[in-house]
């Protein structure tokens, strides 16, 4: 019901003409829209109004997407202002629910101006929002969080509210098992080594990563995506064996960096205790399989750190563990809106490790300390909606 909801607007320009909406840049708004207005965990672009609002260095990329909708519908608006070009887009129901809500609030939301009922808003892009003084920036951020809790009410429909519950319950459902086998993993190995790689597309001029002609397109490039998946997955087992104390994968979609893969891995600490070596030898391995001229591997344990690396070899007793692998796992496991809408139904976007009734006893001496446990809700990450330190309740 909901596959081809995004797809329109990320067809090639030629394939996606609207009137007004010919740019690239409104289509990216348009998906960084629908991906912030239907999460569980929505928070207002440009912050509570409870509290005064500064104006950032740095534009989250929420409250960006609504800017450049509000500047090409407000420029269609004062352009157009005697043809109904809005009736006649030929796209899918939930845009022109945006486009119409956002129509109707930059018409006769806010203050008089010159005896017609319009918004502050009309009229206002990236430019002219940079340049406003204090108090003009108040009532920008104001009527820009009112706009966004408008467009998710029109978006979150009945049959949108329990889609997204149902993915929120399947991300859930997956944090859990990523929980529970890397718990028995570290019952069986004392040490394991915790490592992370992602795999992508590089930039290409032009900048096609993120870009599909139809959901067909769409799903060739996601198929040859599983294909490096498999061949990666099966040169990691068949290297590491027995020493392979787990794994997961989840493949993702990004606005600007296309489809692409993250991965989690377990190595036997006892036996692999080098953490930027080890997992710059599994890209290295990687590279055979692969498009190694169009793509890369990002070896993330190799990122510099200024105390301890968190991706390390974790020993069963270390009162960070489950700290660690809460946050590593809530990531891996969150929802991908824009890839639940798109993905058919037969494919899955999230794989690893599954349970098994095989013992999992330690071998070798018996263990002098406990190991740590911890409420895996309490240790889960952001996406899962744990609050982070100062955050407001």
């Amino acid at each position: 019901m909901h596959k081809n909801i995004l797809l329109e607007y990320a067809k090639d320009d030629d394939e996606n003409h609207l009137p007004g909406f010919e740019g690239p840049g409104m289509k990216r708004a348009l998906d960084e829209l629908i991906q912030h207005l239907i999460k569980h965990n929505y928070k207002d672009p440009f912050g509570s109004n409870d509290h005064k609002l500064k104006k950032s260095k740095y534009i989250p990329k929420f409250a960006g997407a609504l800017i450049t909708l509000v500047d090409e519908v407000g420029t269609q608006i004062l352009q157009e202002k005697d043809r109904g070009v809005w009736s006649c887009l030929d796209i899918n129901p939930m845009v022109a629910g945006i486009i119409e809500t956002t129509c109707a609030f930059l018409l006769k939301k806010g203050s008089q101006d010159g005896g017609a009922e319009n918004c502050v808003l009309l009229g206002m892009g990236m430019p002219e929002f940079l340049t406003l003084n204090d108090c003009e920036l108040q009532l920008a951020q104001s009527a820009f969080n009112e706009l966004a809790l408008a467009l998710r009410k029109i978006i979150l429909n009945k049959g949108m509210r329990d889609a997204v519950k149902n993915y929120r319950k399947n991300s859930t459902k997956r944090y859990g098992q990523v929980m529970k086998v890397t718990r028995k993993a570290w019952k069986k190995f004392s040490k394991i080594l915790l490592i992370r790689l992602d795999w992508g597309l590089l930039h290409s001029i032009p900048d096609l990563r993120a870009k599909f002609k139809d959901q067909e397109d769409f799903e060739d490039q996601l198929m040859e995506v599983t294909k490096y998946r498999d061949a990666m997955l099966e040169l990691l087992k068949k290297r590491y064996g027995s020493d392979l104390a787990f794994y997961f994968w989840k493949i993702e979609f990004g606005a600007q960096r296309g489809l692409h893969l993250h991965w989690m891995i377990g190595l036997n600490g006892s036996k692999h205790q080098y953490r930027i070596r080890a997992a710059r030898a599994i890209a290295e391995m990687w590279k055979t399989v692969i498009d190694n001229e169009n793509s890369y591997i990002w070896n993330v344990n190799a990122i510099q750190s200024k105390g301890e690396p968190i991706l390390r070899v974790i020993d069963y007793h270390d009162p960070q563990l489950w700290e660690i692998v809460g946050v590593y796992a809530d990531y891996l496991t969150k929802v991908d809106y824009f890839l639940k809408l798109r993905m058919p139904g037969n494919m899955h976007s999230f794989g690893g490790t599954q349970l098994r009734n095989e013992s999992c006893k330690k071998r070798g001496p018996q263990r002098s300390k406990a190991m740590t446990e911890a409420d895996i809700k309490q240790v889960r990450g952001p996406q899962g909606g744990r609050k982070v330190k100062g955050e407001k309740a």
